[in-house]
């Protein structure tokens, strides 16, 4: 039986990873900062410790084949830059290195695919210049750069997974949940003309990339991007949203730059205590192209997306209405 460590397993992509490996048969034991977490089931062992305190992290890896290294700070969570280096950056050398030494088989590290900033309509490979924005992409990518070093330095078997945009049942992040409300409510106005591409990953097949590269020996050493195919447009999505939900959209939507100018417009208003029902970053959200090639994960992974786009969004939306999300 193969023994496997998840960090970040009470997120929205671990439960689903922890929930697969139990149904297949691996030993799973997940990283908690509390003495009991409830969230978690109770066929998990669960361990103790803080990825920003190295000390807490002794003997973690010991006797573990595999670990899944999902836990990070994330966009949402609205962190300091100096938080975002203690957990991107720090967390993860302090893993690392209590990791050396071990008979670890396969450190399945996850990036993301913010590192390359908007793409074109043509979109971009794991070869493609990268653009950090924010420092969210700059720690993840330096995070990356960490993980490369004990790869080459300490031959820690390494694999980096960059998801594209996840979604699926246990989603409680602000967007897809949000679209899948505002559209319910008819209070959705299409923000641009929706055939901006918008790379989504449903949570399943991702899960299944995730154990593709802890499991196949070409991926070691190797980055992979991973995302549904084919590549949705924002429009194709708001659809299937609007139609799971017997509703309809507005057929009039907000032009790109009147967006953009009502995001900045909103952005103050919000920094003055105001309401405000749009932001840049909601806008940038809707408007850009989010278009990547998978080819390399198909290849050398043998990775296919089993789960459509239409199936997965009528899973996604049975989870929010069966959970009283919407």
């Amino acid at each position: 039986m193969m023994r496997v460590l998840v960090t970040g397993a009470t997120g929205f992509i671990g439960s689903n990873l922890v929930n697969r490996l139990i149904d297949q048969g691996y030993e799973v034991s997940v990283l908690v900062r509390s003495k009991r977490n409830k969230i978690l089931s109770h066929k998990v062992t669960q361990i103790r410790g803080d990825l920003t305190i190295s000390s807490s992290l002794k003997k973690i890896a010991k006797n573990k084949d595999i670990i899944f290294h999902l836990a990070a700070g994330l966009p949402h969570h609205h962190l300091s830059d100096e938080q975002y280096w203690a957990v991107n950056v720090k967390g993860l050398v302090n893993l690392l290195e209590n990791c050396v030494g071990e008979n670890i088989k396969r450190f399945v590290h996850i990036s993301t695919v913010g590192i390359y900033g908007p793409t074109s309509q043509k979109g971009v490979n794991e070869s493609s210049k990268l653009k950090l924005t924010d420092t969210y992409s700059i720690t993840k990518f330096k995070a990356e750069e960490t993980a490369r070093r004990f790869l080459k330095e300490k031959g820690l078997p390494l694999t980096i997974i960059r998801p594209t945009i996840g979604y699926g049942p246990g989603d409680t992040r602000p967007g897809f949940i949000s679209l899948f409300k505002l559209i319910k409510k008819k209070l959705f106005i299409p923000i641009g003309s929706g055939k901006n591409f918008f790379h989504t990953i449903y949570v399943d097949n991702l899960v299944d990339a995730l154990i593709l590269a802890a499991t196949k020996k070409e991926a070691i050493g190797e980055d992979f991007i991973i995302g549904d195919e084919p590549c949705p447009t924002m429009g194709q999505i708001i659809r299937e949203i609007a139609l799971v939900q017997n509703t309809s959209i507005p057929p009039f939507y907000i032009p790109d730059n009147v967006a953009r100018f009502l995001g900045k417009f909103f952005d103050l208003s919000g920094a003055l205590g105001l309401p405000a029902p749009l932001n840049s970053r909601r806008v940038k959200f809707m408007i850009e192209n989010k278009r990547f090639s998978i080819d390399k994960a198909k290849k050398i992974l043998g990775y296919k997306p089993k789960v459509s786009l239409k199936e997965g969004i009528g899973r996604t939306y049975r989870w929010y209405r069966d959970n009283g999300y919407i």
